[in-house]
């Protein structure tokens, strides 16, 4: 059921064929650093008849322009998962819903124009999971109720102008970290008059 550092520093992989990995749980720095490889297949089946699967680092400094809506709905784990894609200009509605662990996730997107509304309700750790987003403009309001901490979520967000009102309204974590709010909108110099109201 591992499927991990299969495919990693596959500088020259341009394309991938049929991924059939359903029962697959660990699909850690999969497609870490294949910079030549600039979309995924829409199909693909990643841990869809697993349990608690993990994708760190599995698409980190790949050369994704574009990501599909997969169903990543058994994964719990996307620490770093597409850090540094900065060629990604759009994301589609990927299903997040079992997910604790967002920390470092789209960190470094720098291409990203806009976000979806990902379902992130079970997230606990959000460190960083936004930072240097610094081509969108608008944010989605999102399920955080869960989250244990922000630090440095939306750090270096230099164009993030539109923050929604009510992010933070049903906020209630069993716990939470220390510093839980360190640096989280350090550099939105954009951010309106409203957007920090609320």
């Amino acid at each position: 059921t591992a499927s991990a550092y299969v495919w990693e520093n596959c500088n020259n992989m341009t394309q991938i064929g049929v991924v059939n990995a359903p029962i697959s749980t660990n699909f850690s720095s999969a497609w870490k650093s294949c910079s030549a490889l600039t979309s995924f297949p829409a199909d693909a089946k990643l841990g869809t008849e697993a349990n608690n699967v993990n994708f760190t680092y599995a698409w980190r400094s790949s050369g994704l322009t574009s990501f599909p809506a997969l169903d990543l709905s058994n994964a719990t784990n996307l620490q770093s998962t597409w850090r540094d894609c900065d060629d990604m200009l759009s994301f589609g509605l990927v299903d997040t819903s079992s997910v604790t662990n967002f920390s470092d996730t789209w960190l470094g997107c720098t291409s990203l124009t806009s976000f979806p509304s990902v379902d992130t309700s079970s997230g606990l750790y959000f460190y960083r999971t936004w930072y240097d987003l610094d081509s969108i403009t608008d944010f989605p309001l999102l399920n955080v109720s869960a989250g244990r901490t922000f630090s440095e979520g939306w750090r270096l967000c230099a164009e993030l102008v539109n923050f929604p009102a009510g992010l933070f309204d049903s906020w209630n974590p069993a716990s939470i970290s220390n510093n839980v709010f360190d640096f989280t909108w350090a550099g939105c110099s954009a951010l309106s008059a409203q957007s920090v109201e609320n």
